[in-house]
């Protein structure tokens, strides 16, 4: 009975710490658009989405609608690095089974 316990408890553990089991974040789906609408938008090699400040920034409206925001990074790392920012806003699938539709992309400059 221990021995079973034992193994009951290390496998809890486990999914809690990976996820397993968990129901995705509902707002995975608006990130992942918003993050695509602005790569393509930008078509630029020297600029970087900052994906977990947009994850951090991410607001559900009374509406239904999103709001994402987020930094893009230019020239990281280089003498003329410099930061901006990002707003995006996302309506979801009526039946909630598409992907979610960008209704608003801004770089704020």
């Amino acid at each position: 009975m221990r021995l079973r316990n034992r193994y009951l408890s290390c496998a809890l553990v486990l999914t809690a710490v990976s996820g397993v089991g968990c129901g995705s974040d509902p707002a995975d789906p608006v990130v992942a658009v918003c993050l695509k609408a602005a790569q393509e938008k930008l078509n630029d090699p020297h600029a970087q989405i900052d994906e977990e400040s947009m994850r951090a920034a991410v607001t559900k409206k009374a509406d239904g609608t999103w709001e994402v925001g987020g930094d893009v990074w230019f020239e990281r790392g280089m003498q003329g690095e410099r930061k901006q920012t990002i707003a995006c806003h996302a309506r979801a699938s009526d039946n909630g089974k598409g992907e979610p539709q960008v209704t608003l992309l801004q770089f704020l400059w």
